[in-house]
């Protein structure tokens, strides 16, 4: 995930991260991305399914929280460790900023 202002108001900063902290959220977008099993196109944004075992996809979620702190972030979890689904949404412009940020994700 890059830094690009968008005219929305949504933006990313990967300036909250710490030189080490960068390096391990680019990590964590390279190794779980193609764990990333489908991902869906929202009225408002996006949604994608994760895998259950959530520990590193926490941490990834966690960081994007931070710097991308204009979107809307909601979890929920399928019973007996099933899928994940991350939807995240916002308002004026979101779904083309998320479409943009979350690319990776998308297998983009």
């Amino acid at each position: 995930m890059a830094a690009a202002p968008a005219a929305s108001g949504h933006y990313c900063n990967l300036g909250v991260f710490s030189p080490d902290e960068l390096a391990r959220h680019h990590a964590l977008v390279e190794k779980l991305a193609p764990r990333v099993a489908e991902h869906r196109e929202l009225t408002d944004g996006y949604a994608f399914r994760l895998p259950g075992d959530f520990k590193e996809t926490g941490e990834l979620i966690d960081g994007t929280r931070r710097c991308c702190p204009t979107l809307n972030y909601v979890l929920e979890f399928a019973p007996k460790g099933g899928p994940a689904w991350l939807r995240v949404t916002g308002t004026d412009g979101a779904k083309s900023f998320i479409r943009e940020e979350f690319s990776v994700l998308m297998g983009k």
